[in-house]
């Protein structure tokens, strides 16, 4: 992992970005420099607006988006080609296939998830257009886009040093009117659900206690060690919990982040 960081995350319609340079001490990540800028007038200009008063130099960049604005699936294969060139092909094509796009239409990545009897690949398609947009406007304040990843898995790295040893357990973001639910078995990511709420909270708890059923139901065998969830809404512990019937820990960002 990169000692420095360079990295904008987007909160989406209603929302804004925030811009931030930190360094790796240990464990932590010292934020260095930050700013904060709303969408009312676009992302071209409110990419100006926290690039300006933040003193970032302009440099390779990592952009987080909402999980909403992906298409995430987790493939499953009996085998890959042995031939990198033909397993990514398979792999694309398998991806457009399930989640309904039109290759041409959408730019795909991919992770593998495990190799045992069985293949899983998490899948994660965003359209075309939406990357190029971003891009345009990063690459006009004079930033080169590294890499573009969702909320969910950028925060999930972020904690993986904290949480590391765990191998059975869920983790869940709620913010602004958006959750993900993310559950690993033996330490890979076996089901994955992201859903925007925003104007309905009041059925975040049917919709996270939906999902939790709806996984354990067809793992009648899996235990979830601990459930992990960043929200700020301390009181959602004792309801994760009792819906996943273990434990459950909230993620205080304090824990990997200090702000100089």
């Amino acid at each position: 992992m990169d000692k420095k960081f360079t990295g904008m995350a987007v909160n989406g319609e209603g929302g804004g970005l925030v811009l931030v340079q930190a360094e790796r001490t240990g464990l932590k990540w010292a934020v260095k420099k930050m700013a904060a800028s709303g969408l009312d007038g676009g992302f071209r200009e409110a990419v100006r607006e926290a690039a300006g008063p933040s003193g970032i130099r302009p440099d390779a960049i990592s952009l987080s988006i909402p999980d909403t604005l992906a298409k995430t699936a987790i493939l499953d294969f009996e085998s890959l080609p042995a031939k990198t060139s033909e397993a990514d092909r398979v792999i694309r094509w398998k991806a457009a296939s399930t989640m309904y796009l039109r290759p041409e239409e959408c730019a795909i990545d991919y992770q593998l998830l495990s190799t045992g009897e069985r293949v899983k690949v998490l899948a994660i398609a965003v359209k075309r257009e939406i990357i190029t947009g971003y891009e345009d406007a990063l690459t006009g304040a004079g930033f080169t886009v590294r890499r573009v990843g969702i909320h969910s898995l950028n925060i999930l790295n972020l904690f993986s040093e904290y949480i590391k040893g765990v191998e059975d357990f869920s983790f869940i973001t709620c913010e602004g009117g958006r959750f993900s639910v993310l559950i690993f078995k033996g330490g890979a990511l076996d089901f994955y659900r992201a859903k925007d709420i925003t104007g309905r909270e009041q059925e975040l708890g049917r919709e996270l206690a939906a999902s939790f059923t709806f996984y354990l139901s067809a793992h009648k065998n899996v235990h979830m060690d601990r459930v992990y969830f960043l929200s700020g809404d301390t009181g959602l512990g004792e309801f994760l919990a009792d819906a996943a019937g273990t434990e459950a820990e909230r993620l205080k960002p304090e824990t990997v982040l200090t702000v100089e």
